[in-house]
């Protein structure tokens, strides 16, 4: 059971539930046999209530997804309207609080997400006042300022805050890459 996949199925219960597998296999891009044993552990932990209609997140598992969420510094989790910058319909970001650990390029996080089912990623951090993509813009306003003024009217940065940007053509397929990348400047990888 991979921490990124937990995260995800969890996210995805607690806006969409009551949920059942099925439509957790097919939002999340995930094999049936993977999800019911991890629905099935969850709720041998309790952090799961089954319905008919379906299964929910627990009042024990709302309050662990919110510490887990708190324990990885993400502070926001939201669909964005970036399309003109990433060339996708559906992009969702993540806002992430230092300490960071991260390629210099961020490529390899690029890559990272792709493998898991986004068609890209980016990465953009807040420092001295400035929005800047590692390796690409050291200050994204003077490319882009319309995407610069978004970002800033979207999140509440403080210095050394970065944005996880992953983007598809479905919303729910990226809980899964952007789990494991926040997972992944977090250093569990």
């Amino acid at each position: 059971m991979n921490l990124h996949d937990v995260i995800a199925v969890m996210l995805y219960i607690r806006e969409k539930g009551p949920v059942g597998r099925y439509s957790i296999c097919k939002a999340l891009g995930m094999r049936e046999g993977v999800v019911r044993g991890l629905l099935m552990r969850l709720h041998k932990q309790g952090l799961l209530d089954v319905l008919k209609a379906g299964v929910l997140l627990s009042k024990m598992g709302k309050k662990v997804l919110n510490e887990i969420l708190t324990n990885l510094s993400i502070i926001q989790i939201t669909e964005v309207d970036l399309s003109h910058f990433t060339g996708s319909p559906t992009n969702l970001a993540a806002h992430i609080r230092p300490p960071i650990v991260r390629s210099r390029s961020c490529i390899e996080e690029r890559d990272l997400a792709v493998r898991f089912g986004a068609k890209g990623a980016v990465i953009l951090v807040y420092s001295d006042n400035k929005l800047k993509v590692p390796a690409v813009y050291d200050d994204l306003s003077k490319y882009d300022p319309n995407t610069s003024q978004y970002i800033f009217t979207k999140f509440k940065l403080s210095n050394g805050d970065h944005i996880i940007i992953v983007f598809n053509n479905s919303k729910w397929m990226l809980l899964r890459p952007l789990m494991f990348l926040a997972l992944k400047l977090k250093g569990y990888f």
